[in-house]
C-alpha cells in the first residue's frame, strides 16, 4: 500500500470501534509545502470548501448507514446523538470540524478535542520545506529519511513516538466516534486498523479531499 491509488480497501479479523477519520482542509502551508506540525495553521478558502464537502459526503454515508434505523424519519440529529465527536486541538482541525458539524446540520454540537490527535512536531524545522532543509542541514535531513521512527530534527517527534500516543488514543475510543486529525496520525490509524509492514506506513497518503470509513471489516476511502 505505497500510494492511494494502490491502497485497496482494507480487511481485519478483529472488532474495532466504528469511525469516520477525517484529514483537515488544505492551508496555505499546504500549498507552499512547508512542515506544518504542531504550528497552528488555519484553512485557507480551499480547506474551508473541503470541509463542507466533507459534511455533505459525511451526511450521505450516515443516511445511508441510518436507513434501517427504528426512527420513523432519518434525523441524523437524533442518530448521532451517542456518537463521540473529537479532534486535534490545532485551528485547521477545529475549523474543519465545525464546518463538517454545520454541514450536518449540527452547528451548536458540542466536540473534545485531544492532544493525542496532534501532528508529529517538527519542532525546528517547522515552516520550512525538505527541499529548503536539504540544503541547510543535507546530512540530518538525510538521516531522518533513512530512519524516521528514530531520528527527527531537533525538537521534534519520531515516528515510534507519533505511533505510541496514536495507538493510546485509539485503543480508547468508544463504539462510534467521528474524529478530525492531521497525516501523521491518519498513517498510524491506518495501521491500528490493518498492520502493514513498518516501512510502508510513511508513503501512505492522507488526502483532503476524501476522508476514511473504519468498520469491523476494515476500511475505505469515502
Amino acid at each position: 500500500m505505497s500510494s492511494l491509488i494502490d491502497e485497496k480497501p482494507a480487511s481485519i479479523s478483529h472488532s474495532m470501534p466504528q469511525l469516520y477519520l477525517l484529514r483537515h482542509g488544505e492551508t496555505d502551508w499546504n500549498v507552499q509545502k512547508r512542515l506544518q506540525g504542531r504550528t497552528d495553521t488555519q484553512l485557507n478558502d480551499n480547506g474551508r470548501a473541503q470541509a463542507k464537502r466533507h459534511g455533505i459526503q459525511l451526511g450521505a454515508e450516515l443516511a445511508k448507514l441510518f436507513q434501517n434505523s427504528p426512527l420513523k424519519t432519518l434525523n441524523l440529529k437524533s442518530e448521532l446523538n451517542d456518537w463521540y465527536f473529537v479532534s486535534s486541538p490545532l485551528k485547521r482541525c477545529r475549523e474543519t470540524m465545525e464546518i463538517l458539524l454545520a454541514s450536518l446540520d449540527l452547528p451548536h454540537r458540542t466536540y473534545d478535542v485531544n492532544e493525542q490527535l496532534l501532528e508529529i512536531s517538527f519542532g525546528e524545522w517547522e515552516g520550512k520545506s525538505w527541499d529548503e532543509l536539504r540544503v541547510e542541514v543535507p546530512e540530518l535531513v538525510q538521516a531522518r529519511f533513512d530512519n524516521p521512527w528514530d531520528i527527527c530534527g531537533p525538537q521534534g517527534e519520531t515516528y515510534t513516538e507519533l505511533k505510541s500516543r496514536v495507538l493510546n488514543w485509539y485503543k480508547s475510543l468508544p463504539a462510534k466516534t467521528i474524529a478530525v486529525t492531521h497525516s501523521g496520525p491518519s498513517r498510524i490509524v491506518r495501521d491500528c486498523v490493518c498492520p502493514i509492514e513498518r516501512s510502508e506506513i510513511l508513503s501512505l497518503t492522507s488526502p483532503q479531499d476524501r476522508f476514511l470509513a473504519i468498520t469491523h471489516k476494515g476500511y475505505d476511502w469515502i
